[in-house]
Parts: structure tokens; sequence; C-alpha cells
């Protein structure tokens, strides 16, 4: 069995991601507004650390957001969207996760953290 990259593990309590697990190119977007014909646009492109959360996370995420199954961090950007989307190109897939809650950790502007479960895969047209 191969021994888990250091990079990979979630941080611990006091703690931030290591920059080594910062390896996804991901664009947020700000949240849409069809009824007001608003649609959605993006904000800006960073790298992020993606994982899907233990069943620890997943019982505090039903406290915070119901439907959170992922968490994505990135470093901190002032106005960052509450309620906007995530995606990512994973080859000739696109991944598209829901924002349900962002968390500036010990709100020290260091890094965020989205909790947000994926809406759906796409294939890319490229």
């Amino acid at each position: 069995m191969p021994l888990p990259r250091i990079a990979s593990r979630p941080p611990g309590p006091g703690t931030y991601t290591p920059p080594g697990a910062f390896s996804r190119w991901v664009t947020i977007n700000n949240p849409a507004n069809p009824t007001a014909g608003v649609v959605a646009s993006p904000f800006c492109d960073t790298w992020a650390a993606m994982r899907s959360m233990s069943g620890q996370e997943l019982e505090k995420a039903q406290q915070i957001a119901q439907h959170s199954t992922h968490i994505i961090t990135v470093p901190y950007q002032p106005g960052i969207p509450q309620n906007g989307t995530v995606t990512m190109l994973e080859g000739s897939l696109v991944r598209t996760f829901q924002v349900e809650w962002v968390d500036d950790v010990e709100e020290r502007h260091i890094e965020l953290r989205f909790w947000c479960f994926e809406m759906q895969a796409q294939t890319s047209g490229n």
C-alpha cells in the first residue's frame, strides 16, 4: 500500500493547508440569479486543494450546510461570493460545485474553505 502524500492530509486544528496541496486550477463564479436575468460570471481563477469530507466532517456539515460533500480550499481573496459556484476541468470533464458556506479559517485572511456539493459533471466540448 502506498504511503499517503502529506499534502493530501486534512489540516489539523490551528494549521493551514500545505502549499503542495493546492494542485487544482479552479474558477470561482459569482452566483447566478435567473429571475433577474443574471447569469453566473467568473469572479477569479486560482489554485485550490479539494477533498471529500470524512465521517466526522460530514456530521459537522449537517449542522452548517445540509448537502456538503467536499471541502475546496483556496488562498484568501477579498470579495469571494458566498453562494457562488466553483468549476474545475479534469481531463475532458467539467465539474461544478455549489458553495454552501465559506469559512475564513480563524478569520486570519490566509485561506478560505468552501463547503460545497457537486452539482453536475459535464463532458467538455474541447
